[in-house]
């Protein structure tokens, strides 16, 4: 019967992901192996639920390690934390797979031997398939449970915990949560405030370097403490102004219920600092997404992305944004996305 494995990773690491499930085929076609990931929650599904019966089945649970895999809530204060805790009862084994160059040695799971062979991460393998091929012949040696005198470096189990060493992990988990809630506590509106303010002042000098080239685009924009607009005028008359339309939102009074709201829309809107302008038509809403506002694992603040699930500072939240409203003009334009009517 095949080893059941539950791939943990962040969706920035989706190509790597890819190129592993790539080098586990000859497993799978020999039935040594099957893998999950959340790729394969279908519409419709409760995806948590999927999720949480996928690992709590799993015989291996590959934790793909990366900088986007720390800053990820969800794979670290929920996937990870479950992982750790079937490998130290003994029902299943957790084996960390380093993608990418990051600050993991004080990682909960830095006890663990990790793939591939002294945890060089695969993005340093000249070329990538020789750490992939190292990757699968450890995975094989594990789920074959034939680990006899291969003379390989085998990937070993933590050591189960002792009563003291389970106590001083406990007080350390609860010195780190009560370092983080005070943080939140003493810093976190003035930091929400000033991200907000980062993003808007970045979309604004973004928008400046666009604007700045006489043969580009015709784009302006502006911002005040509340919101921000971008504003892109068309170049043909086959697109109407499009707008990027960024504004803080509260659902609550604690810091962690902030966010920012981002709105794609078609038709303009004026700008904060212009005075006595309407336009004819109420813009039409083509995207709208709320990006909540997190303290990371790492001790940053940055948004929650809510399709990717991963954490994006200031900076490249405004350069996604930006390029999503050039491509919403490039598909208007190219007739890829069909324009609302106004009338």
């Amino acid at each position: 019967m095949p080893k059941r494995i539950f791939v943990s990773y962040s969706s920035r690491d989706e190509a790597l992901r890819k190129e592993l499930d790539t080098h586990l085929a000859l497993l799978k076609r020999e039935g040594v192996v099957e893998t999950w990931t959340f790729r394969e929650i279908e519409a419709g599904d409760d995806w948590r639920s999927r999720i949480d019966a996928q690992m709590e089945s799993a015989d291996i649970i590959l934790l793909l390690v990366s900088a986007d895999f720390i800053a990820s809530d969800y794979c670290w204060n929920v996937e990870m934390k479950r992982a750790l805790q079937r490998h130290r009862e003994g029902d299943a084994l957790v084996v960390p797979i380093m993608l990418r160059e990051c600050d993991w040695t004080s990682a909960p799971f830095a006890g663990i031997q990790a793939l591939p062979t002294g945890a060089k991460p695969v993005a340093n393998w000249r070329p990538k398939d020789k750490a992939w091929t190292n990757v699968v012949e450890g995975l094989r040696r594990l789920a074959s449970a034939n680990v006899a005198s291969s003379g390989h470096e085998e990937p070993l189990p933590m050591q189960a915990e002792t009563v003291a060493q389970r106590a001083r992990r406990l007080a350390s988990d609860s010195a780190v949560r009560k370092a983080r809630e005070e943080k939140i506590r003493n810093q976190g509106h003035a930091a929400y405030r000033n991200e907000l303010l980062r993003l808007f002042q970045q979309l604004d000098a973004l928008t400046n370097e666009i604007a700045s080239d006489p043969e580009g685009i015709r784009v302006e924009s502006g911002h005040d403490q509340e919101y921000s607009i971008v504003r892109l005028r068309p170049l043909s008359d086959k697109v109407y102004p499009l707008t990027l339309h960024c504004y803080r939102s509260y659902s609550g009074y604690e810091v962690e219920e902030q966010s920012v709201v981002a709105r794609l829309l078609f038709g303009g809107m004026v700008l904060p600092q212009e005075r006595n302008m309407v336009y004819p038509d109420q813009p039409k809403e083509h995207v709208k997404r709320e990006y909540k506002f997190r303290l990371s694992a790492a001790g940053q603040w940055q948004w929650l992305d809510p399709q990717a699930g991963t954490l994006i500072g200031s900076d490249d939240l405004a350069n996604a944004l930006i390029n999503e409203l050039l491509q919403l003009y490039d598909d208007a334009e190219s007739g890829k996305t069909k324009l609302p009517s106004f009338w």
